[in-house]
């Protein structure tokens, strides 16, 4: 019955988000950057909620309209977003407390946190840069001749960077 109610709360805080307008507010901050950042929210998600379920109901909404408007393929957006859950679970607190009192090393929970978060950001790093070479089509390679000169290109060759940039505006720094 917990489990039931759990999941209840997390739709209804889901859909809070929605229609408050806060999911549109989040997505509308993080677009120019939204490829390499998608793993990372689900694993927010997952450390804030306690598991990867709670996360996916809590931003998969988030995760399905930030690319809307970058074209980006929802699905792959999904998927990093379900990734990012999938390795959060390395952080989640309640897993690190029943981990702890299961092996015996109640009281040091601080320090099985600090050492689990440095494979999450390793793992959260490798996943962002995939993704970003997925969403934008795939690595550039080198030139056929090397010393040749490389062809001009106006701004970058991956589209949702090219529609980031397009919104940004011609007055707008650019990183």
């Amino acid at each position: 019955m917990s489990v039931g109610v759990a999941l209840l709360v997390m739709l209804a805080l889901s859909r809070l988000m929605v229609h408050s307008g806060m999911t549109a507010v989040l997505a509308a901050a993080f677009t120019s950057v939204w490829p390499v950042l998608a793993p990372a929210v689900g694993a927010l998600g997952t450390f804030i909620t306690g598991s990867a379920t709670a996360s996916n109901i809590l931003v998969t909404e988030l995760q399905l309209t930030t690319p809307a408007g970058l074209s980006l393929p929802p699905l792959l957006m999904a998927a990093a977003k379900g990734f990012g859950a999938a390795i959060g679970n390395i952080v989640t607190p309640h897993n690190i407390i029943a981990g702890s009192a299961t092996v015996g090393l109640i009281g040091r929970e601080g320090d099985i946190l600090a050492q689990t978060a440095r494979p999450i950001v390793f793992y959260l790093g490798i996943g962002s840069v995939v993704i970003g070479f997925i969403a934008c089509g795939s690595p550039p390679r080198a030139p056929s001749r090397p010393f040749a000169a490389a062809p001009e290109t106006s701004g970058s060759s991956c589209p949702w960077v090219r529609t980031a940039l397009r919104r940004a505006g011609p007055g707008s720094p650019r990183r």
